[in-house]
């Protein structure tokens, strides 16, 4: 008996060994099959992560090439200058990218892009919204220049401003609205600060914008055609539709082929004839009227909301800001010298925006304390004779402003689609593959 015990006992004890054998046996297996499936899971999501990164590239690549030539927006797929699933783009890390598809929508001024991203088995894609926007820079500051900012007496600023040349202010200044006074001329100044170092600090060299006064012209002379001397012209602008370019002559007649040539009855070539009764439209002399007699000084004068109206005039301009109600909502450019004078103000006629706009190639002079609140852009130097702006100033060769004066807060700019865009990125996310 003692002996069938025994042997069951190990029979039992055999059988545990087997059966606890078994289990660790399945445990290891289970284990082992884990531990491969997590590693393909993190390889999978490593691989990912640089497919993801690719898409991001390719993002970029789209950006860039709209900002590198804006009329590319709007362009088909098709005929942009971009990766295509059939021609991808390969990164140093051996990552590929394309773009699947570009949509534009709401007339235009939304881009949906779609990115995909390979490496290795992984594949992701992203899912943009694109539009267009001024630049910063443009709303970024009160008074920008390129050459040295200069503000005589007291001053109170309520946005920033900026000399790359430097500044030179002379008597008190107040400042509020975190607006700071800088300059790029002193790279040892302190930090600007709008609380301990409000005036005189350092920032790196901004990028003053420049007045594209040829890409204006061009624009403007796809439009109406007018003759700065003409007796009318101030009827004429004021009664153009809504959104018109007006192109206006310097009452210039130069047919080289006939060797005809005069500039505001003035000899400018001694080979020329001499017509002094006569200015060019269209390419057509036309004989003014004796009843109308020339507008001899070719001011113009301008008021009300003028319904986004572009106006270039070829040579120097005086603009009369002047009539029955504030002036508002046009843009105004010289290819010389720009003065303007004001009894109204310059108002708005978008709410919460700036949208009168004066530009030119030469210098803006602004005489008058009326509230002018407007963008004056020029790629010469800036003078106010005054003591208020409510607007903005960017200038190439430097802003002088005499007496006190005060630098209101002003609204984001409205353009009327004059000044060139960038491409920014509105939205972006991860979809699956289709």
């Amino acid at each position: 008996m003692k002996t069938l015990k025994h042997s069951a006992k190990r029979g039992a004890s055999l059988l545990l060994a087997i059966f606890i054998s078994a289990i660790a046996l399945l445990i290891t297996a289970v284990m082992l099959n884990s531990s491969e499936k997590n590693t393909g899971q993190l390889t999978d999501e490593k691989f990912g992560k640089i497919a993801y990164y690719a898409t991001e590239a390719g993002l970029a690549k789209v950006t860039n090439l709209y900002n590198s030539d804006i009329s590319n927006w709007g362009t088909s797929l098709s005929d942009l200058n971009l990766p295509k699933s059939n021609t991808p783009t390969t990164l140093n890390n051996g990552a590929t990218y394309w773009i699947e598809s570009i949509n534009y929508v709401n007339s235009n001024s939304t881009a949906l892009v779609s990115v995909v991203g390979k490496y290795q088995k992984a594949h992701r894609k992203i899912r943009a919204r694109m539009t267009l926007k001024i630049p910063d820079v443009y709303n970024d500051y009160g008074l920008l220049t390129n050459g040295v900012l200069t503000i005589h007496g007291n001053k109170t600023l309520n946005m920033s401003i900026h000399g790359n040349d430097g500044l030179s202010l002379s008597g008190p200044t107040n400042t509020a609205n975190n607006a700071v006074a800088t300059q790029s001329s002193d790279p040892d100044a302190e930090t600007p600060d709008s609380v301990n170092n409000p005036v005189g600090g350092y920032v790196p060299i901004v990028d003053v914008p420049v007045v594209p006064i040829s890409t204006l012209r061009q624009k403007a002379q796809q439009g109406i055609t007018l003759d700065k001397n003409q007796s009318d012209i101030n009827e004429q602008i004021m009664n153009a539709p809504a959104g018109s370019y007006i192109y206006i002559s310097e009452s210039i007649a130069n047919l080289h082929n006939q060797g005809i040539k005069f500039t505001n009855n003035h000899y400018s070539n001694k080979k020329a004839t001499f017509i002094p009764t006569y200015y060019k439209s269209s390419g057509i002399l036309l004989v003014k009227p004796k009843d109308k007699p020339p507008n001899s000084n070719g001011d113009i004068t301008l008021y009300g909301n003028m319904q986004g109206k572009t106006i270039f005039v070829d040579g120097d301009v005086t603009i009369h800001a002047n009539g029955i109600s504030n002036l508002s909502n046009v843009m105004v450019i010289s290819s010389g010298a720009l003065t303007v004078n004001g009894s109204v103000d310059i108002a708005t006629s978008h709410t919460g925006k700036v949208d009168t706009i004066f530009a030119c190639q030469d210098d803006i002079t602004l005489n008058g304390s009326r509230s002018f609140n407007a963008l004056f852009w020029t790629n010469g130097s800036f003078r106010q004779n005054g003591s208020s702006l409510a607007g903005r100033v960017i200038s190439q060769d430097g802003i002088t402003f005499n007496g006190s004066f005060t630098l209101s807060n002003s609204d984001k700019l409205n353009d009327n689609d004059t000044i060139e865009k960038i491409a920014i990125i509105l939205s972006k996310q991860q979809v699956s593959m289709d």
